[in-house]
């Protein structure tokens, strides 16, 4: 009873309204960083695909490349969006000297991280569902790639998650390092990330005791992003079954939630 009573204590000293602010004034700041004009650039990308593909494809080949293309690029851009405003997002609070304001009471330093996490969280959201119609529609313009709106709808929604956790990792990297350490880092997580279900692979091959226990250590803390990889089965129109997709996701979501943990913690423990 007591440790129930001491929860509500806790999630009492939080404010929604303080969170939505520091969210809305992120979501702006970042806006402001010239993002509207990525959907752009992203559209004319598009436009020479479909121009240039046919080219030197011929067939259901060149509808594929051109849909497979533009599912890449939107993980990629989103990859790259995330990485410049989220190792930037306490860095340019201090050299603005606003960071005793936007910490000062009532506003608490988790009030703080958390309304960051979720303003950017909400431009990536902008930014996978911007790049999902420019290219649901240029490609339905277009008439000669067949693709499902449901697999695109999935692959985009498990897009947004991948980079809602990237978003974290950025954060946590932000609140105790420098912004191009934080970007290095970013990257080299996001790589790994993306084949560490191939660690295990190479430690059993290597046949070493020490490099099999190391691969699997590494396993588990690094984050499989190839859960939220649909664009191989998208391209073909298919789906994952239903649970592996409540599975991943519930997976995301907790990995993010752990991140986040973290990078409040480290941040409550700087000293500005």
């Amino acid at each position: 009873m007591g440790q129930l009573t001491g929860w509500r204590a806790f999630l009492a000293g939080f404010s929604g309204q303080r969170i939505w602010a520091i969210a809305h004034n992120a979501f702006l700041e970042a806006w402001r960083a010239k993002i509207g004009y990525l959907l752009l650039v992203y559209a004319v990308a598009l436009v020479l695909a479909i121009a240039l593909v046919p080219l030197i494809s011929a067939g259901d080949s060149a509808g594929k490349i051109v849909l497979d293309g533009c599912l890449a690029a939107t993980s990629l851009l989103g990859l790259l969006v995330t990485i410049l405003v989220g190792t930037r997002l306490i860095d340019r609070e201090i050299e603005r000297r606003t960071i005793l304001l936007a910490i000062a009471k009532p506003l608490s330093r988790t009030e703080f991280m958390l309304g960051k996490h979720l303003g950017l969280s909400m431009l990536l959201a902008a930014w996978v569902t911007g790049a999902t119609l420019v290219q649901t529609v240029g490609l339905w313009l277009w008439g000669r790639a067949s693709f499902e709106l449901s697999a695109m709808v999935l692959t985009a929604l498990f897009a947004w998650l991948e980079l809602v956790l990237i978003a974290a990792v950025t954060l946590l990297l932000g609140s105790f390092t420098s912004p191009l350490l934080a970007v290095v880092l970013t990257l080299a997580i996001y790589l790994m990330g993306h084949i560490s279900r191939n660690l295990l692979t190479i430690g059993i091959q290597l046949q070493d005791p020490f490099m099999q226990r190391l691969t699997e250590i590494l396993y588990l803390i690094l984050p499989d992003l190839e859960r939220f990889n649909l664009k191989n089965l998208a391209v073909y129109g298919l789906i994952p079954e239903g649970h592996l997709l409540i599975g991943d996701a519930v997976y995301g979501v907790l990995y993010a939630v752990l991140l986040l943990c973290g990078a409040i913690f480290a941040f409550s423990r700087r000293e500005f």
